[in-house]
């Protein structure tokens, strides 16, 4: 098979002898740019008014603990070739991976912390979270695509992928797959969670009044359901399962049931809020002075999730 140098794009947009920096954070980076600014759009949109200083807090806070939060949870389901001796200590906590389930975790924990700290509706805040946030995730799963993580199994149907690039993380990972046609997974993720996005902006701009928690309920269910299925395509072993399913698909199953639950208790009448006067204009105006403390938030995340030291896939 012909050698290709990239895949799907470079995995290294800067390189010198020590420090690399990958595509995937950028995007990845790029991801958390929109989430946040669809957050400060929808809550001026909505006429929620919180102090700056608050917000600048909040979106530090989250820059750093989601990663955070999915390092850690990558490094608990490897712990398994540690305690095996196949890695030492030193080489397994170097491994830049990042787990999407614990980022959910932390970002989710980082919004409860915040919103007891600040006196805030929780669920106004989970809202303004997720409403960019399947955006986020399409641009994070085309850095999937690119980098080679969360891939498909062999599959030799119309639209299958293959990857050739050593550095890309299937092929350092798993070197059997080099060549090998797979489900293209990264991208049926990108386009499901593009069509959540769409359903959110038809909410958003369709419902007169804001009834606290719906885009959370909508999301935790499509968003279960559509990752409870890709995971039957996914590729990636050694699956952790429990009675027949991966513990991603007993995640997902919890976040659509988590949904249905706080869906059912929407319909206290008590949860809805009158937005008489929302804009698009409040939005924007918000967008605006959010602005700079986004920056400064995307700045981190992106050095965070970009940064390899002198090969890919090693700090």
């Amino acid at each position: 098979m012909h050698q290709h140098s990239n895949d799907f794009g470079p995995i290294a947009i800067y390189r010198n002898k020590y420090l690399i920096i990958t595509t995937f954070g950028l995007l990845v980076g790029l991801g958390f740019f929109l989430a946040s600014i669809h957050a400060w759009f929808y809550l001026g949109f909505r006429t929620f008014h919180y102090p700056p200083n608050q917000i600048f807090i909040l979106i530090l806070r989250m820059s750093v603990f989601i990663p955070l939060g999915a390092y850690l949870m990558s490094r608990a389901l490897d712990m398994k070739g540690l305690f095996n001796r196949e890695v030492s200590l030193s080489t397994f906590f170097r491994v830049p991976g990042f787990a999407l389930w614990g980022g959910f975790l932390s970002g989710f924990l980082t919004i409860m912390f915040s919103a007891y700290q600040f006196s805030w509706n929780p669920l106004v805040i989970l809202d303004a979270g997720v409403f960019g946030l399947p955006l986020a995730q399409m641009f994070g799963r085309i850095g999937c695509l690119n980098y080679g993580c969360c891939h498909g199994k062999p599959f030799n149907g119309k639209g299958s992928i293959r990857y050739y690039n050593p550095e890309t993380k299937i092929i350092r990972t798993y070197r059997h797959l080099k060549g090998v046609a797979l489900y293209p997974t990264q991208l049926y993720s990108a386009l499901v969670n593009l069509s959540i996005y769409l359903i959110f902006l038809i909410i958003v701009v369709q419902t007169p009044i804001a009834v606290n928690g719906l885009l959370t309920v909508v999301y935790l269910v499509l968003y279960g359901l559509k990752r409870f299925i890709v995971e039957f395509f996914r590729g990636e072993f050694p699956r952790t399962n429990i009675l027949s399913l991966s513990l991603w698909q007993w995640f997902s199953i919890i976040f659509a049931v988590g949904g249905i639950v706080l869906g059912y208790s929407l319909l206290d009448p008590f949860m809805v809020a009158p937005t008489h006067s929302s804009t698009i204009l409040d939005g924007l105006m918000k967008v605006k002075l959010f602005f700079p403390m986004t920056i400064i938030a995307t700045v981190i995340i992106t050095f965070i999730y970009s940064l390899h030291w002198k090969q890919i896939g090693t700090w």
